[in-house]
């Protein structure tokens, strides 16, 4: 950090602990504001913010830090272990360091599932701090379960929240899966979706039904006119 920027994290450490009844000496006032200045200013100041409003305690280095790594999208161990020890027939989203903690943690699994877990929270833990070092951000990937049914649902929420992109989500997928997402996530207008549509209107009976051929025509116009666009 800048000295200017020092300048504004220390009068916004100065001011959070007093607001939250935390008397700092100087020496550890500049102790704890120089182990956060390795990140971001605006990081340190969101989770200066947001330790005021939620820890009901004394302020301390680690609470600031704990809200500044939880910024980064990575889930905490124990969330993540809820999320990868689902059984195989669900389908979940996880991330790449949780995939690397479970390689350790799966060949415990079988006869002790404590163990397991115990396994996959330290090795996950370590994991996470070595990426934060590197200053990597969570990259998620899809875990498709046997259930077929079960696939929509999962993948919609992560193409919602921003974890999956939508065309990389949907190749995982059939056509009925794929053009359920669609809908789920609100691409009415999806080149797919639209071809979907299109062929089931094209099988329904009878064929010259005069609202059906309607339909494909309306159709035909929409994917003429996107790929014209």
């Amino acid at each position: 950090m800048h000295l200017s920027e020092m300048e504004v994290l220390i009068s916004a450490i100065t001011a959070t602990a007093e607001v939250m009844g935390t008397e700092l000496k100087p020496a550890s006032l500049m102790l704890m504001a120089d182990d956060l200045s390795e990140y971001p200013l605006d990081d340190v100041l969101s989770a200066l913010k947001r330790c005021r409003r939620e820890h009901p305690g004394r302020l301390t280095l680690a609470t600031i830090i704990q809200r500044i790594e939880s910024a980064d999208g990575m889930p905490g161990a124990e969330e993540a272990w809820a999320i990868v020890s689902q059984p195989e027939g669900e389908t979940f989203i996880m991330t790449e360091q949780m995939a690397d903690a479970m390689g350790i943690a799966r060949p415990l699994l079988e006869d002790d599932r404590i163990a397991a877990r115990m396994a996959f929270k330290d090795a996950y833990t370590r994991i996470v701090q070595d990426a934060r070092d590197k200053g990597l951000k969570p990259k998620w990937f899809v875990s498709l379960g046997h259930d077929k049914q079960g696939r929509a649902g999962p993948i919609a929420d992560a193409i919602r929240n921003g974890k999956l992109g939508i065309d990389h989500a949907i190749s995982l997928m059939g056509p009925d899966e794929k053009a359920e997402v669609l809908q789920l996530t609100g691409n009415h207008n999806h080149p797919f979706l639209l071809q979907y549509k299109q062929a089931q209107l094209e099988e329904q009976k009878p064929l010259d039904s005069q609202t059906g051929m309607k339909r494909i025509a309306e159709i035909k116009n929409m994917l003429a006119a996107r790929r014209s666009a």
